[in-house]
């Protein structure tokens, strides 16, 4: 379970940890680099994998999103820590509620608490210009096909890659040509 990997670590790289991810959740990092974490946590002499330090990011992130769409207070979000499991050591407790209470104002006092972060962010596109004179279905294709991909970061470790294709007019090939060779004269 999260909570008892949680209780395994430090109170200072637990608070650390929190923090980062506040800052994340206020938007004032792009992310939060699991691996260096991770080797913090080893150099500090506890045992978990990349897997078991995810999860406890996921975890607090999840925790603190939780507390601001519901408006909880610092009191509120540590008793119903208290009622959910018996796992919880003191210090960790104590180091969730003084984050809470120090450091959610932007997040719980700005317009789209309840969107804080998205779930997703846009990392980068990418577009192929695919020519077909022709194909066993169909005897002479018209038109090129474009082929875009968007990657998304869905977390500090998982890309997701979505391609989508369509059809160009062939005036649109000519001015995708007419690009091309400007670009190589650049």
């Amino acid at each position: 379970m999260t909570v008892e990997t949680i209780t395994k670590l430090p109170q200072d790289l637990f608070a650390e940890t929190c923090q980062q991810i506040m800052k994340y959740l206020q938007c004032q990092t792009p992310g939060i680099n699991i691996l260096e974490l991770n080797h913090r946590i080893q150099t500090a002499g506890v045992e978990l994998n990349v897997e078991d330090v995810e999860k406890i990011v996921k975890f607090i992130t999840y925790l603190f999103r939780t507390a601001a769409k519901s408006d909880l207070s610092a009191e509120e979000l540590t008793t119903r820590l208290a009622n959910s499991s018996n796992k919880w050591s003191k210090e960790a407790v104590q180091v969730i509620r003084h984050m809470w209470h120090e450091k959610n104002k932007p997040v719980t006092d700005s317009e789209d608490a309840k969107n804080m972060r998205p779930a997703g962010q846009f990392l980068n596109f990418l577009w192929h210009l695919k020519v077909i004179a022709h194909n066993m279905i169909c005897e002479r294709m018209k038109y090129p096909k474009t082929k875009v991909a968007l990657l998304v970061s869905l977390n500090s470790s998982t890309v997701l890659t979505i391609c989508f294709f369509f059809f160009l007019p062939q005036n649109f090939f000519r001015q995708f040509k007419e690009m091309a060779a400007v670009l190589e004269t650049v």
